[in-house]
Formats: C-alpha cells, structure tokens, sequence
C-alpha cells in the first residue's frame, strides 16, 4: 500500500473543508425560528365577562371534546399596569407538545375569586363535579421544556357552564368554561374555535397585544385572503421562471422558509390560563385524526 504524501494529506484536508462549506450551506436554507401574533383575538379582558368571546362557540360537553391534540401554537404574556398594556414574552410553534381531554365526573374544590393559587377560607370555596379533565404536555424526549412559564406541562379539570364553580367566577366569557389546574388552584377559560384565524408572521417573538384591525369583511374573508397568499407565494420564480408544478414549489418553499401565515381551524382548542402570576399563557391546539379517519379522507379525495 503506497504512503501518502504531502499532497494528497492537503487534498484530503480540503475534501474537508469543502464538505464542512457545504453542509453550513445546507443548513443555512434551514428555516429560521419564526413567531406568529395572535392579536387580541382570544385575550380575555374585563369587557368579555358574560359576553360571548368573537371567534369561538361554547365548549360542547361529554366526549366532543374529549381525545388528543397536538399543540400547534403557545404564547405567554405579562401586563404591564404602568403602561396599561400587554406585553408577550412569547409566541412561537413548538416542535412537541400534546393535550389530552377525557371526560370526567370527579368532584373537585376551588377557591372562588381569590387571588390565584393563594389559600381559601372553607367559607370561599366550592364544589362543583367536573366534566373533563386534561393534561398539556410540553417536554420533548430529551426532556427539555419550552421555557419556564409553562414548565413540562400542567393538568386541570373543566366544568360545566352552569355549574356552581363556574358561576361563582367573574372573568369568564359566556361561551368559556372554566378550568382550573390540580396544583395551585390556578383558573382560566378553554374555549372552541368556531371561526378559522389567521395569525401573521412577525419579526420578533416579543411584543406589545395590538388590536389588527382589519379591512376585510369577516374573520373567514381575511383567512380566505391569507390562504391565497400562502398557496401562491411561490408562483412568481419557481412556477412562473422555472416551470415547476405548484405542488413542488410550494413543498420547496415550505423547507426554504416559514409561511407568512399560521391558522386556527374550527374544531381547535385555545386554553388561556395563568400558571405563575402575573403571567398568562396560552395554547392552542388541534385534534389528531385517527389513522381510519385518516385514510377515509385520502380515500373521499381520490373519489372526488
């Protein structure tokens, strides 16, 4: 076997500089971390108390709303009382994360419009039967966690919209039911989103809760309109210049770049509740379909 020389060790060296270019070349077409605003849309404040929150229909009781989710968008905020304003800390898509909702008919007692998670007198508390119970799961397998607000998750039970505990708490919109975790007596408002929502790309994961007011007729005509503006921001160079069929683009554009838009689809869950105050935080997420609803719809969309 012949030894190497001095030349074929620099050949070698630079094979390997070359391979080290190009992989940090592939990796820079890796989409970045991108954080999507929500609005006010799904914010609770003191105006939506026995009102009807836009954009949601109540929480059907029994096994609907029972099953698992995955977790598609979370958020967390803090008011600043100085400012009068809310302030995000973040929002972002994780990569894991899962609910799971089963029904549930425990008695459990809370602690009625006391500070949140601070002791109650026998004389401020109720008992109420629940009607689900769930648990938000935010771990990886790893074990890492998205942030300390949310920690590796948290576990509550929900209520019926006329039972004694929900009735007995003010900040609930009417089509709201309460739920309340089993650690700290921490309360907030699962709803069910009835209305699809857009929720745009921002450049920055921080910010201030704006009100995106809209110059579209409703909720739907602004989704419809970001729909088209997802299906078609790959048309102009990789259809039009390239040729290519939109179905490829727009799965090449989807690895070079994250959409400008992100959806609440009817049917999806959004939890709002505080873990640590003054911070609340939010999720939203969707259900997994079983893989016999799964391939019923791939079947339906071959017949069609």
């Amino acid at each position: 076997m012949a030894s190497r020389g001095p030349r074929d060790a620099r050949r070698s060296s630079n094979d390997f500089t070359r391979v080290g270019i190009e992989a940090r070349r592939v990796n820079s077409f890796a989409p970045l971390p991108s954080s999507y605003s929500f609005g006010k849309w799904g914010y609770h404040t003191n105006d939506h108390d026995s009102q009807f929150m836009p954009g949601f229909s109540s929480t059907p009781p029994g096994a609907e709303i029972c099953g698992r989710y995955k977790i598609s968008y979370v958020a967390a905020l803090e008011y600043d009382k100085i400012k009068q304003q809310a302030n995000i800390i973040l929002r972002r898509e994780p990569k894991w994360g899962s609910l799971v909702i089963q029904e549930s008919s425990q008695p459990f007692t809370i602690g009625v419009d006391g500070r949140i998670g601070a002791p109650t007198p026998p004389s401020r508390r109720v008992t109420s039967p629940t009607i689900f119970s769930g648990k938000v799961s935010l771990r990886s397998r790893k074990g890492s966690m998205i942030d300390r607000y949310f920690g590796p998750g948290y576990k509550f039970y929900g209520f019926d919209a006329n039972s004694e505990a929900t009735l007995s708490y003010n900040s609930m919109a009417a089509n709201a039911s309460l739920i309340v975790t089993k650690r700290n007596d921490n309360k907030g408002r699962l709803y069910r989103v009835e209305q699809p929502k857009a929720f745009k790309l921002v450049k920055c994961e921080t910010g201030v809760v704006v009100d995106e007011s809209t110059a579209f007729d409703s909720q739907d005509h602004e989704s419809n309109e970001a729909r088209r503006v997802c299906k078609c921001r790959h048309f102009s160079f990789l259809c039009r210049k390239l040729g290519l069929p939109c179905s490829a683009s727009a799965l090449i554009t989807s690895f070079a770049r994250r959409p400008p838009f992100i959806f609440a689809e009817p049917g999806d869950v959004w939890i709002d509740i505080r873990l640590s105050s003054p911070v609340r935080t939010y999720v939203l997420a969707r259900k997994e379909l079983s893989k016999e609803t799964t391939l019923e719809k791939e079947i339906s969309a071959l017949l069609l």
